[in-house]
């Protein structure tokens, strides 16, 4: 798939933010295991139903980019996400940065069906996290 996404990024502003120290290259999921080296236990996130520890959101979100990676996504490609806000969601988004792909995280639940498959066209994302009660599944 060639990478249709729209962006007005400028190299040479880019090269100067990075040389003036506002730009590093720390990426979502690089910032999370500097955590889970320095802090393994303690506490990374919770929801209403559980907390995580920076360990074991770590091992979550390597589980979510290995099922995705399995499943054939490259680099670029779009994840829309339809989770309501519980620790899943957060997982498939720092997943998307470890691998590379461009997640969608506003597919809100009191989307109808309609407006859910319309964002799903527009967007064309190539894999698509829910709820499949009690669990959570991706389609490729």
């Amino acid at each position: 798939m060639t990478n249709t996404l729209l962006t007005l990024h400028d190299p040479e502003a880019a090269a100067r933010y990075y040389a003036e120290g506002l730009w590093r290259k720390d990426t979502l999921y690089t910032l999370l295991c500097d955590h889970a080296a320095q802090r393994p236990q303690d506490f990374a996130l919770r929801d209403g139903a559980r907390r995580l520890t920076w360990a074991a959101l770590q091992a979550m979100v390597d589980a979510v980019a290995a099922d995705l990676d399995a499943a054939g996504l490259k680099r670029g490609e779009r994840v829309a996400v339809w989770l309501p806000n519980r620790v899943e969601a957060v997982a498939v988004l720092l997943a998307s940065s470890r691998q590379g792909y461009v997640c969608n995280p506003s597919l809100h639940q009191n989307y109808t069906v309609a407006e859910i498959v319309g964002l799903l066209t527009r967007t064309r994302a190539a894999a698509r996290v829910r709820v499949n009660s009690p669990t959570i599944s991706a389609t490729v």
